[in-house]
């Protein structure tokens, strides 16, 4: 499954570095980048949210070498498209909406299926060890994807990528374990359906992991968005430059996911607070760095902090439901995340107006306010 991860994160960093790179090229803006992302995650409530769904119901296994196939068939057409210089800016927003759905449905199965083979007790460590492998290949990707970009151009970077996940399809057909997924209890669509909704509506710890994910996802996750702008216009560098500020968020990840795999006693609740305030922190010091190494260097904090967010929430959402519905949960973990284009469009439409920095520094001081409200108003969040 780690093998499976970091194939498929390298095919996910680089692309954040080709795409991104395309449409601030294009378009010369930020808001064009934020649309990219806001288009990416456009599907992740209802599609990941269906995802979660559909995988209490079939094995895990099958449906995350599926979804490896449509990446690898998004990036193709995408190589096809750079390297005939048919490539227009539609087609870049519509072939990011296509592996933004992919994207939707991979998170909830492959966070699920780790809780299937490690169980509660373990969910932690097993899932930072898998953000060890994602941020290992997120790095391996960011930096792959620019040096491909300068050298023999976008085409063969999206080649790359595709390559990356086709192998992944290929490791996943060598899982021969279920884990709890072999136990699973089939229902109707329906009463699928309904079970969801009883959960949502009664499951107040739930609800509230939910609450807080989503102020976390508009405030935090929409820095992405900046990267171009700060990588041009702060720091007067090319692809290559982007591509080193995605290479230390990965390496900052990969620090992260280390520290929560040997993570065994963890306090959760409080965890997701410390990491949620000092997210904010993070994004203040990174809307006023001068520098290359100052600016990696918050990037790295921030990826940290970001596998944090994750791991703490994911692992929160399914200790507090029923195994039967676990997948579910990750749904709502989709569900939640799903306000993302919100986010990147709000970071884009004022690192337009007023300059990344400031736009930055608006989300940071936004986040430090959630933390705060969390905290007193959520008591039962410092409890898990």
């Amino acid at each position: 499954m780690a093998g499976d991860s970091a194939l498929a994160a390298v095919s996910m960093g680089g692309q954040m570095v080709v795409e991104g790179w395309l449409v601030y090229t294009m378009t010369g803006s930020s808001l064009g980048v934020g649309t990219l992302y806001a288009i990416h995650f456009l599907p992740l409530a209802p599609v990941g949210l269906a995802a979660g769904t559909l995988s209490d119901r079939i094995d895990r296994r099958v449906l995350l070498r599926w979804i490896e196939a449509l990446f690898a068939l998004d990036f193709g057409i995408f190589a096809l498209l750079v390297a005939s210089g048919a490539i227009a800016l539609w087609h870049i927003y519509a072939l990011t909406f296509v592996s933004g759905c992919a994207f939707a449905m991979y998170f909830p199965v492959r966070a699920a299926y780790i809780h299937d083979l490690v169980g509660n007790q373990h969910v932690v460590s097993g899932l930072g060890l898998l953000h060890v492998a994602a941020r290992s290949g997120e790095l391996l990707g960011a930096l792959a994807a620019g040096f491909v970009i300068e050298r023999a151009g976008a085409a063969g970077a999206c080649l790359l990528l595709s390559g990356s996940n086709c192998t992944a399809f290929l490791v996943l057909g060598g899982l021969r374990t279920p884990g709890l997924s072999r136990g699973m209890r089939t229902s109707s669509l329906r009463e699928t359906l309904r079970e969801s909704a009883t959960e949502l509506r009664t499951n107040r710890t739930l609800l509230a992991l939910i609450l807080v994910a989503v102020s976390v996802e508009i405030f935090a996750f929409s820095y992405w968005t900046a990267l171009p702008e700060v990588a041009t216009q702060r720091l007067g560098m090319d692809a290559e430059g982007l591509s080193y500020l995605n290479a230390a968020r990965a390496l900052g990840g990969l620090a992260a996911g280390i520290a929560l795999a040997w993570t065994i006693d963890l306090r959760r609740g409080r965890a997701y607070l410390c990491v949620i305030f000092g997210f904010g922190v993070s994004l203040i010091f990174f809307a006023s760095a001068p520098t290359l190494l100052a600016c990696a260097l918050a990037v790295l904090c921030l990826g940290a902090l970001e596998s944090g967010v994750d791991v703490l929430n994911q692992g929160m959402m399914q200790a507090c439901v029923p195994d039967a519905l676990r997948g579910r949960a990750m749904g709502a973990w989709s569900l939640a995340i799903g306000v993302a284009p919100l986010g990147n469009l709000q970071m884009g439409t004022l690192a337009a107006h007023f300059g990344a920095g400031t736009a930055l520094q608006i989300h940071g001081a936004a986040l430090l306010g959630v933390a705060a409200l969390a905290a007193l108003w959520i008591p039962r969040l410092r409890r898990l």
